[in-house]
């Protein structure tokens, strides 16, 4: 999926670095190390900048690539990646094995 993605990698989804089946039949996906972390992080609520900012990364994906879908929407797969109080949020999706 991260190959289908290629124009977005690095903006909404991690650079992908190798893909490829490695044995029986195992597919995997190795990306870039992003330093982040996910929106399970916030124990009391994701702050709605950054839900917002995780929703606009999706809606982006899904305008730039009809169709898509993630197939596994959880908190622990939206990367915050930009946490600079005076910059916008910035969010990344991860896990797209299921997409």
């Amino acid at each position: 999926m991260l190959h289908d993605v290629e124009s977005e990698q690095g903006r909404l989804v991690p650079r992908c670095r190798a893909a490829g089946h490695a044995y029986d039949g195992v597919y995997y996906i190795a990306t870039e190390r992003i330093d982040g972390h996910d929106l399970s992080a916030y124990e009391s609520g994701v702050p709605e900048p950054v839900a917002a900012a995780a929703l606009a990364a999706l809606r982006a994906l899904g305008q730039a690539f009809p169709g898509f879908l993630h197939g596994d929407i959880r908190l622990q797969n939206v990367l915050l990646v930009s946490d600079d109080s005076d910059a916008k949020p910035r969010c990344m999706w991860v896990d797209l094995g299921r997409s």
